[in-house]
């Protein structure tokens, strides 16, 4: 059973693109296909963003605050957004910047028809950096997938709705736990 949350979830798609025969279940958590659809420009906006205050010489600790305030939606508690930062913080510069142009470069939209186990996609309705209508479209193009929508979280349903996001999950792996037993290896 593969779990991924955000560039996790590409990281999932990915695996089960490689190796199919070994999945059981895929659970994709505030992510998307890829930025396969997006234009040159757009990307290009959304490097930028995220790389220059580091190019400009800030730290993730310096960026941390207002990057958690983009993945936090409104109804974050303190202690979450506390969190967050403390996490952000401790991000190493080099694979940060590995995974923002990683994110930029993938495009599993022609992949997703061919996913045939079941597939579970959960999305924050406040989630501003892969919106709802990212894991709408995962939903519709992976066959018998089922969405999953939790209400007044940002990017990170499983830090800021923990059992929403746990009763979601946990409903999903208990259907199909009997599914893992005839995965090859």
């Amino acid at each position: 059973h593969l779990v991924g949350l955000s560039m996790g979830g590409m990281i999932v798609q990915d695996f089960y693109h490689r190796f199919a025969h070994r999945a059981a279940t895929l659970s994709l958590v505030d992510t998307s296909a890829g930025f396969g659809a997006a234009s040159a420009e757009a990307k290009r906006d959304f490097l930028a963003r995220r790389l220059d205050p580091l190019e400009k010489g800030l730290t993730p600790k310096d960026i941390a605050p207002g990057v958690a305030e983009v993945l936090a939606s409104k109804y974050a508690s303190q202690a979450v957004r506390a969190q967050l930062i403390a996490s952000l913080s401790a991000l190493r510069i080099a694979p940060y910047k590995q995974a923002l142009h990683a994110i930029v470069t993938t495009d599993f939209r022609a992949m997703l028809p061919t996913i045939t186990v079941p597939t579970l996609v959960i999305v924050g309705n406040e989630d501003v950096v892969t919106p709802p209508a990212a894991s709408e479209f995962l939903a519709q193009q992976i066959p018998g997938s089922s969405l999953v929508r939790i209400p007044q979280a940002g990017h990170l349903t499983n830090i800021e709705k923990p059992r929403e996001f746990d009763a979601a999950l946990r409903s999903f792996l208990e259907q199909h736990a009997q599914l893992a037993l005839s995965v090859s290896a």
